[in-house]
């Protein structure tokens, strides 16, 4: 042991420092094993099972803490992997995709570079053949030039000769066709006909003026029977109706197609609401509408084309500008933004046509850049802010069928029109 006075080493057994010479101060050894006993004994103490049930709970809810930690930790390691796996392979079809663009573009380079070479070699073939000598570089006859410029020539003028022949016919037949010279044919061919038979009847029964009377009718009457194609040609199908039905048109089977002459737009028109129809001679311009005796068209479908070269969506800015100042009160618009995949620019208008708001008018109008294309539908509505009466859905036929309307749903039935079903894709 040390004194504690002057840290020199002393035995065990020594009272006084040899270093200080101060009696070296013993502890009692007994007493502080006796405090160590007490402190050691006060800590244990008796637990009841109830505390102790308690104790191996808590530690039943650590050790599932801890498993559930080691859980988690191992699927975010999982995880991890996964992601870092799918990285790795989306960079590999990555860099094979580039490496495949890359072969694509060299196979694409060799096969021009190919065609180059081969276009080269021809042409230099087709000089060759033309007038030099493979082996010497020298010109080839005069007299083989000559040939040649003699065929190409008579070639050429029979070619014209022969396309000059069939202009002349065609211009010819196109004229006589705008005469109406087969109208002109079929009449006369009619009236020789008859003449012949009122020759007969004459003949047979022997009286002059009976003859002038049976020419004159048969006459007329074939006249008349002409206006009457010519008119029904101008007809379109299911349009001589004695009224209007709207209730009959509330089914996709109650609506004809017509495409115009050119192919360049087509539309859909009810059968059961018109009593009169009208297309002009070159196909381009339609007119349905529904009047009683003198008074004003109740329902009019108008769908033709306008000439007008330009910017379609500028186009079709003027078109929405024009209509939408010949309405009254305006409840649907969609003005024009953008110019669609076709290069077509349109607008769409719903609106009353005067303030009695007893009519309704619904307007397409598109632009292609070089023309317009407009349908106009005006429609007797008898409740402007119900938007789902009977006439209602046969506007939304009309806008289906419409070509030119940037619709991109088939007709749909009644039921879904009032479900506000928007039916199946075109």
């Amino acid at each position: 042991m040390k004194c504690r006075f002057c840290g020199t080493n002393l035995p065990d057994d020594a009272r006084f420092c040899s270093g200080c010479g101060r009696e070296v101060e013993r502890e009692d050894v007994s007493a502080k094993e006796k405090n160590n006993n007490e402190t050691e004994d006060a800590y244990y103490r008796e637990i009841d099972d109830k505390e102790y049930e308690e104790i191996k709970k808590k530690k039943k809810e650590e050790e599932r803490q801890r498993e559930e930690a080691a859980k988690e930790e191992a699927e975010r390691k999982l995880l991890e992997e996964k992601y870092a796996r799918e990285e790795a392979e989306r960079k590999r079809r990555e860099e094979q995709r580039i490496m495949e663009e890359s072969r694509r573009r060299y196979e694409e380079e060799q096969r021009r570079w190919k065609e180059f070479v081969k276009k080269q070699e021809e042409s230099e073939a087709k000089k060759l053949y033309r007038g030099y000598d493979a082996g010497s570089g020298t010109a080839a006859s005069e007299s083989t030039k000559k040939r040649q410029e003699a065929k190409s020539q008579k070639k050429k003028k029979s070619s014209m000769s022969f396309l000059l022949y069939l202009f002349i016919v065609l211009a010819g037949g196109f004229a006589l066709y705008k005469c109406g010279f087969p109208e002109m044919l079929i009449d006369s061919i009619h009236k020789s006909s008859s003449v012949s038979d009122s020759k007969k009847n004459t003949s047979s029964k022997g009286g002059k003026d009976k003859k002038d009377v049976d020419k004159k009718t048969t006459d007329n009457t074939t006249s008349d029977k002409a206006g009457e194609k010519k008119e029904a040609e101008h007809m379109l199908e299911d349009t001589e109706n004695s009224h209007m039905s709207v209730e009959n048109c509330l089914s996709t089977d109650a609506y004809n197609t017509v495409i115009s002459e050119d192919g360049s737009f087509s539309f859909g028109y009810p059968k059961y609401l018109f009593n009169h129809s009208e297309v002009n001679a070159s196909g381009s311009s339609y007119s349905l509408t529904y009047k009683e005796g003198g008074e004003e068209k109740k329902a009019e479908l108008a769908v033709y084309t306008e000439e007008n070269e330009g910017n379609a969506l500028e186009n079709a800015k003027q078109l929405y500008d024009r209509f939408s100042s010949q309405v009254n009160k305006i409840y649907f618009k969609m003005q024009p933004t953008r110019t669609d995949s076709e290069g077509m620019a349109r607008t769409l208008i719903g609106a009353s046509v005067d303030s009695s708001e007893t009519t309704g008018v619904y307007i397409i109008a598109a632009n292609d850049g070089e023309k317009n294309y407009i349908l106009k539908f005006t429609y007797p509505d008898p409740d402007m802010k119900d938007d789902y009466n009977a006439i209602d859905y046969v506007v939304d036929c009309v806008y289906r069928y419409c070509s030119f309307s940037g619709g991109t749903y088939r007709p749909r039935t009644y039921q879904q029109f009032l479900k506000d079903d928007m039916g199946k894709k075109k």
